[in-house]
């Protein structure tokens, strides 16, 4: 398509001037190379492609075709890692409204490493609902998602819809829902282009016949045959997310450069090097896939996913579909709009003060009552439990929060009542209004992740850490802090390091201050409930190694 063409070019070679003048006046942006393809999702046609701005910008490996080389795709992936957790055909299919809790977490790498996600805005958010996790791109939750699916399903589908198969998956880990494999722009085009037809798979081709001077026909593409790779509701639902600028609010604003005039979804990548950049969304008629950064693997400076690949999008969407009607994503049956608390996407019970309306598959709509929100009475001179005492001109009805215990200290930060903190002050139950919503971990309801339990914990240090002793500080002023969390109603917690008690505590938030020693370590926290009941944690090991 010659328009096309011509609009993909002028986008790339317009976004990219313009960063490298912003750079002449001194910003240094040090982007200098950009591809861009269009794809039909009907057919795969290949409607435009840019392999870099200048093909005889030698200076700036302007003779390579981005569109074709492998590079780290970023947050890109994580649409496709969702809609693997939606798939209804698993046991405990995940919705939009799976509550996923975006706090740190701690893994362990395929090779022994500690792996520590982090938000791109370096915050916590607490519980939030996949739309939201997704929309907005944040971290933890997608990282938290592809241990839930497993690395094998994820490269299944991403198989299924065209990516390259990883030579040796062995090598890739948890990191890999934030970007850590290569795919070349064409492949993550096409594999978008499913959710854009309903979840058909893409394969894209650029020659649709060959002629010889007489006009005889001598090559003429056959299609190839159909493949549903993805349930038509779970390509929806992706599709209302990524289109949701409500949902995408938290990480990108209200209103951005990811808006078109018409119905479209979209979705950014940054790697955390600033190596790639990429943004890439459809309409029902049209997928525009960008990546930015440079040939030669330079970083970028202070390119984030608004300003780098995302203008180029923008500018080449509106001029390919310019006088063109536009289209509403056509929702498919099988599909049901249910009313859910907008913090644990359970069902509203009276105490739930934030809700919302979310789709489902039919049949994975939640039935069991939000178990987040407790409607409380407090005594307003001591803002503790009211209790048969507490005269009624000092009651104050309050909504509590019933949040799993390594959530506790995310909202200890941000100052949010909670519910254990009140019993644990009135040194009983007390005579809270309970809100009837008991939490638990029910895998067949969707609306809370599954692996957000009530266990004794210890949540730091991370698993196989490595510190170094600085020779330029005091020892003693070279102390990491030791933190547990665990279910309510614990009497005492004891923090352990190498078999010797560290610290004792019978109120939260449990961390004590433990200094460095040189040698290999061993740390875990135990427990006494209010029953008497003994808990122990996870045993962490970490290193501490001696001043160079």
């Amino acid at each position: 398509d010659l328009d096309a063409q011509r609009a993909a070019e002028q986008a790339v070679w317009d976004q990219v001037e313009r960063l490298r003048e912003q750079g002449r006046r001194g910003l240094g942006y040090n982007l200098n190379n950009a591809a861009l393809v269009a794809v039909d999702p009907r057919s795969g046609q290949i409607l435009a492609m840019v392999g870099s701005p200048d093909d005889q910008d030698a200076e700036h490996q302007g003779a390579i075709n981005m569109a074709l080389v492998p590079r780290q795709p970023g947050s890109a992936l994580k649409p496709i890692i969702y809609a693997a957790a939606f798939d209804p055909k698993r046991a405990q299919p995940w919705t939009a409204a799976t509550s996923i809790l975006d706090v740190q977490t701690h893994f362990v790498t395929h090779d022994g490493q500690p792996y520590t996600p982090v938000n791109y805005d370096g915050l916590e958010h607490g519980p939030v609902l996949v739309r939201q996790a997704l929309a907005s791109s944040l971290n933890i939750p997608a990282v938290l998602t592809l241990r839930e699916i497993g690395l094998p399903r994820l490269f299944e589908l991403g198989g299924q819809l065209g990516l390259p198969q990883p030579a040796d998956p062995q090598r890739y880990d948890l990191s890999l829902a934030l970007g850590g494999g290569e795919v070349p722009l064409l492949n993550l085009t096409a594999a978008y282009g499913a959710f854009a037809n309903g979840g058909w798979a893409v394969v894209p081709y650029a020659v649709e016949e060959i002629r010889d001077s007489q006009g005889q026909m001598l090559y003429q593409h056959k299609p190839a045959a159909p493949r549903q790779v993805l349930d038509e509701r779970v390509a929806w639902l992706i599709t209302d997310i990524l289109s949701d600028d409500a949902a995408r609010q938290l990480g990108f604003g209200r209103s951005s450069i990811l808006n078109l005039d018409r119905p479209a979804a979209v979705k950014t990548g940054t790697t955390t090097n600033f190596h790639d950049n990429w943004t890439i969304g459809y309409t029902p008629d049209l997928v525009v896939g960008v990546w930015a950064g440079n040939a030669s693997h330079a970083a970028m400076r202070d390119v984030n996913g608004l300003t780098g690949a995302a203008p180029i999008w923008h500018q080449a969407m509106r001029s390919m579909l310019a006088g063109k009607l536009a289209r509403e994503f056509s929702r498919p049956a099988g599909l049901v709009q249910v009313e859910v608390c907008a913090l644990s996407g359970r069902l509203p019970t009276p105490a739930c003060p934030y809700r919302r309306k979310e789709w489902f598959i039919a049949g994975t709509e939640p039935t069991s009552p939000d178990p987040y929100y407790r409607a409380v009475v407090l005594d307003s001179t001591t803002g503790r439990l009211a209790d048969d005492t507490t005269p009624a001109d000092r009651q104050v009805a309050e909504v509590a929060l019933d949040l799993p215990p390594t959530a506790h200290n995310w909202a200890r930060a941000n100052e949010l009542l909670l519910w254990s903190d009140l019993q644990r002050s009135a040194g009983s139950p007390g005579t809270g209004q309970d809100s009837g919503a008991v939490f638990g971990t029910q895998a067949s309801d969707q609306g809370v992740n599954p692996s957000t339990g009530g266990a004794l914990q210890l949540t730091s240090p991370a698993p196989l850490t490595t510190y170094q002793i600085s020779s330029s500080l005091p020892l003693r002023d070279q102390r990491i802090p030791l933190e547990a969390a665990g279910p309510d109603h614990l009497a005492s917690v004891t923090l352990w390091v190498d078999g010797q008690p560290v610290a004792a505590l019978e109120t939260p938030p449990y961390r004590a201050w433990w200094q460095l020693a040189p040698g290999k370590h061993e740390a875990w926290a135990e427990a006494i409930t209010g029953d008497g009941e003994r808990l122990v944690s996870q045993r962490v090991e970490f290193t501490v190694l001696e001043s160079r």
